[in-house]
């Protein structure tokens, strides 16, 4: 049996290896290796946000939005905690494991919809920084 060769067994490896090197020769230009790593690695960080459209960028927004309106009121359908609705000891009881499924269902939402438009979570951070200090339309809530 042929044995492959060192970079061919490590895919993975070879590929953030050829990654990092390409970030220093990008960054090089400004003489200081270092910064130019870095320099390097900011650029490939800011240029998909940058890519995208506004429109793009406001529909992630929205669809984020109503994820986390979803896994909100599927929490407070499993574990309501409206006094208007169940006794208050009750509603007591339900808040804590109200708020956990909550979380863990905007997490689990949240990420689904930054899978399907393949948006890291610092470029999700910048992207829902934007919404908010704009003041984007999450208008479709209910």
């Amino acid at each position: 049996m042929k044995k492959k060769n060192w970079f061919l067994r490590h895919k993975i490896v070879s590929g953030i290896i050829i990654f990092i090197i390409l970030m220093v020769i990008i960054g090089n230009k400004n003489g200081d290796s270092q910064k130019g790593f870095q320099d390097g690695m900011n650029a490939v960080k800011t240029s998909k946000t940058n890519e995208r459209s506004l429109k793009e960028k406001q529909e992630i927004f929205l669809k984020v939005a109503e994820a986390e309106n979803k896994a909100m009121k599927e929490a407070e359908g499993k574990y309501p905690t409206n006094i208007y609705n169940i006794d208050v000891e009750q509603a007591k009881k339900n808040v804590e494991p109200n708020a956990e499924l909550s979380q863990e269902l905007e997490e689990k939402y949240r990420q689904e919809i930054l899978n399907e438009y393949n948006v890291s979570k610092d470029e999700w951070l910048k992207i829902g920084t934007e919404g908010v200090k704009d003041n984007w339309p999450v208008s479709g809530l209910n």
